[in-house]
Formats: structure tokens, C-alpha cells, sequence
């Protein structure tokens, strides 16, 4: 017999939100909700010096005195969070820490189920995360994870 509904765990595994695309059919698969932000971690007083000559500082405008090391510093913190929001790595985006934890599994979610794990959209994309075509999708998928070890509960959004 198949299985038609969505299984909750007491002790799951791992907790997914399965939110439903416009089209009301799929679902786009994601760990938790927050968006985790760049921790800047200080900088040695030569970091931050070789960071502004690549950054386009002239000798000259290191001299000057309003660009002391602790100015350069937090523009250099503010680059690296601006950069960070614009371009942020995958642990740092509910899709893309899902893109992990299935890019990272150490065996294969069956093509036929309609879980599409992406690496970019398109060419030139660089967006990282799992869809589901549909909810029969969901469901197989969890039996999958279940048929491996793994206790998954599926937040349905």
C-alpha cells in the first residue's frame, strides 16, 4: 500500500518547511526560517591594510589620517556584509542549507520522485535549493530519507 500522507515524528532527524510555490503544486524545500548574517571577524592590522590596497586605496590615502586601521576596519566589515547579502553563502539562506543537507547526503534521492536539488537556475545563477514537483513528491521523498535512516518531518507551509 502507498503511503499518502506526511508523517510527523515525535523525535524527528531533521525538520524541513516545505513552502508551496505560486503554482500551488510544488513546494520549495527549506531548513528553518532565518537568514543567518555574516559575522566579521577582526582583522590583523596587515589584513586590513592589504584588504584596502585591493580594495583600490592608493598609498597616499592610506596616509591620511581619516583612514586610520579602525576606519578601514569597518568599511571593511561593511564590504564584506554588503558582498555577504548580495552573494551569501549557502548556510546562510533556509534553501540553501537544504541544498546542503541533500547535496551532502551519501546516497541518492531517485530521479523519478520529482525532488529537483539545484545548483543555479540558469547559467550565470548561482541559486542553491530543493523543490518538490508536487506533494506525492514530498511524501516519497520522506520514505526515501526514512528507507535510509533518517527521520525527516516535512512542515507544510
Amino acid at each position: 500500500m502507498i503511503k499518502k500522507e506526511i508523517i510527523a515524528f515525535d523525535n524527528s532527524d531533521i525538520d524541513f518547511i516545505a513552502i508551496k510555490q505560486m503554482d500551488q503544486i510544488g513546494f520549495s524545500i527549506e531548513i528553518g526560517v532565518d537568514f543567518i548574517y555574516l559575522e566579521t571577524e577582526d582583522s590583523s592590522d596587515e589584513e586590513v591594510v592589504a584588504w584596502a590596497l585591493e580594495y583600490g586605496f592608493s598609498d597616499e590615502e592610506l596616509a591620511d589620517p581619516e583612514n586610520n586601521l579602525d576606519n578601514l576596519r569597518a568599511l571593511k566589515a561593511r564590504s564584506e556584509e554588503e558582498y555577504h547579502h548580495l552573494d551569501p553563502p549557502s548556510y546562510a539562506t533556509p534553501h540553501g542549507r537544504a541544498f546542503d543537507y541533500f547535496h551532502n547526503l551519501d546516497f541518492f534521492i531517485p530521479e523519478h520522485l520529482g525532488i529537483n536539488i539545484i545548483e543555479g537556475l540558469h547559467p550565470g545563477n548561482d541559486w542553491l535549493g530543493v523543490t518538490a514537483e508536487n506533494f506525492e513528491s514530498l511524501i516519497s521523498l520522506q520514505t526515501v530519507l526514512l528507507d535510509n535512516g533518517i527521520k525527516a518531518n516535512f512542515d507544510i507551509k
